[in-house]
């Protein structure tokens, strides 16, 4: 049964709130590798910076619009202080994880320049884990959706330091509110590659659910 998480944009009480639903203790994920390789060096550049120029995209740790979502039986909301992700606005782990790394699933969100292709946002995000990566191979990329607008999903295969490899799917959405602000999504399974199989089905009907909240009337 998916554990139904709905109207989100502050990420300090919806995180909260999504941790007691589910009685998520905020126990440590034990590596932040992924969107949580923060350990191993970090995933993105510094997020406390004051720059929210759109040229470059602004990763904000409070989504810039109310989405609703659900997640996969299973799976465990967390606080992202807590995990070592407070770059990102969700985090929600898989607790039984063989192989001593937690799968965990993010959401983060950048308001950006309607004109900056998909592509572009992707291969922004490829050089940011090479940053910190022994070694970075996008497998595939291919746009998801139709329309105007579609998104855009890749994956990618990553090596660390001392051999450690892992795959992580990266997910690009964009939303355009009523305010004329344009979003992207960005939704991150990091696994190993063991563990890939088993949770990419839970990803895509996660990735599947992700939809921006009805407006009031």
């Amino acid at each position: 049964m998916e554990t139904p998480v709905v109207a989100w944009a502050a990420r300090p009480a919806a995180a909260t709130v999504a941790a007691s639903d589910r009685g998520c203790s905020g126990r440590d994920a034990n590596t932040r590798t992924g969107t949580m390789l923060r350990r191993q060096g970090g995933l993105r550049a510094d997020p406390s910076t004051e720059d929210c120029r759109q040229e470059h995209g602004s990763m904000v740790t409070e989504l810039p619009v109310r989405i609703e979502f659900a997640l996969p039986d299973g799976w465990q909301a967390a606080p992202p202080d807590e995990v070592g992700a407070p770059e990102v606005a969700f985090v929600a782990v898989r607790p039984v994880s063989p192989g001593g790394f937690v799968t965990n699933l993010t959401i983060a969100g950048e308001i950006r320049d309607p004109a900056v292709r998909m592509a572009t946002i992707a291969d922004e995000s490829v050089h940011r884990v090479e940053n910190v990566a022994e070694s970075v191979r996008v497998r595939d990329r291919a746009d998801l959706g139709q329309g105007d607008a579609p998104g855009l999903t890749q994956l990618l295969d990553i090596e660390l330091a001392e051999g450690k490899r892992l795959v992580q799917c990266q997910v690009y959405l964009p939303i355009d509110d009523a305010h004329d602000q344009h979003t992207v999504l960005e939704l991150v399974l990091t696994c190993t590659p063991e563990q890939f199989d088993d949770v990419a089905s839970d990803f895509q009907r996660f990735v599947g659910t992700v939809r921006p909240t009805p407006a009031r009337s």
